[in-house]
């Protein structure tokens, strides 16, 4: 019965034994910069791809994670994906500087030279991105209506538009009140929000890229109807003008509240409540649209052509303020002349 057991025993150790003779070295690597910090990106569906590294930066190649059950003492590198060795090294870290952007596969071999019964290696290839300069990310997002009760209203804010053109986002940045502190830092592109208060909210969205860009963008949201909190609205005015040539039928969003579905000959102006700080506005005509962040304090014309959508701002001035202007550069200028002529007496 005793050997049946250290029978068992021994074909168990076997088991475990054989699958690590099998895989005795295991070859991994990362890359860092020449801080320590590791440069990375994640892709959507979870690919690591190194990068972005810039040309003449040195780069740390860190193959300190491998792991052999024998010692491992030689480290081969293959940087460009040429098929050739171009660093050979005792040790796990080794340097190294690119002179051109492009996108490598760099290969390691790790090797374990003592391991019976010649020695054993394992190797492993990541794609490693080489770029001259780095671009900032670009944050876009959209919003829409969730959900509205008698005490509150719930908002899905959507920022799957935004995007980095030499990489990946990272983190999505929000704050739904404008009061400078981020509600929420995550990953998820979409995130909703609920108010309980009437009032202008300036939502924020904030996007950071692996590389550490960031970029911001702001929309203006308009909630009414709840009965807490009170709006501070004064009256302005959104004056459209059609150089299209012919009858144009346009539809304008002020502050995702309200909808005005407009037909225009030439020109048409819309009074308004509009709070005394920011505010959006949103105009979609043939296919096309375009949206404008504009100060209560001033009246703002949507000028609209048959190319594109955009906008002229003039500042709401106090009666007379034309008047001053003028009397004051006339006592300047009074004022000069009579020093001249003192100074000729």
């Amino acid at each position: 019965m005793k050997k049946i057991a250290a029978l068992a025993i021994a074909l168990m150790g076997l088991m475990i034994f054989l699958p690590l003779v099998d895989a005795r070295v295991d070859a991994k690597f990362v890359i860092r910069d020449e801080y320590g910090n590791q440069i990375y990106f994640r892709t959507p569906e979870g690919k690591i791809i190194y990068g972005n590294i810039l040309v003449g930066q040195k780069i740390i190649f860190d193959a300190r994670d491998s792991n052999s059950m024998y010692p491992i003492d030689r480290y081969h590198w293959d940087f460009d994906g040429d098929g050739n060795w171009d660093k050979v090294t005792k040790g796990p870290i080794v340097y190294y500087t690119y002179e051109k952007p492009g996108v490598y596969n760099v290969t390691l071999m790790a090797v374990a030279t003592t391991a019976p019964p010649r020695g054993d290696a394992d190797t492993v290839t990541h794609t490693v991105v080489v770029v001259g300069d780095v671009v900032p990310p670009v944050a876009r997002f959209s919003l829409s209506l969730y959900s509205k009760n008698e005490t509150a209203v719930t908002y899905l804010f959507n920022a799957s538009q935004s995007y980095d053109k030499d990489g990946y986002i990272r983190y999505y940045i929000w704050d739904f009140d404008g009061d400078g502190k981020f509600e929420d830092t995550g990953t998820n592109e979409q995130i909703m929000w609920t108010y309980k208060e009437n009032g202008y909210y300036v939502v924020t969205l904030h996007v950071t890229d692996y590389d550490k860009q960031s970029n911001k963008t702001i929309r203006v949201i308009k909630v009414a109807g709840l009965p807490n909190g009170s709006l501070n609205e004064i009256e302005g005015k959104i004056k459209i003008k059609n150089k299209c040539g012919g009858t144009i039928n346009v539809t304008i969003v002020l502050n995702n509240y309200e909808k005005y579905n407009l037909t225009i000959e030439k020109e048409q102006v819309i009074n308004v409540s509009v709070s005394p700080s920011l505010n959006e506005i949103d105009v979609y005509f043939e296919g096309k649209e375009a949206t404008f962040i504009f100060n209560g304090s001033k009246d703002i014309t949507v000028v609209i052509t048959p190319e594109k959508i955009y906008t002229v701002l003039s500042t709401n001035r106090t009666p007379g303020f034309g008047f001053i202007c003028l009397i004051t550069v006339m006592a300047i200028l009074l004022l000069r002349k009579l020093k001249n002529e003192k100074k000729r007496a």
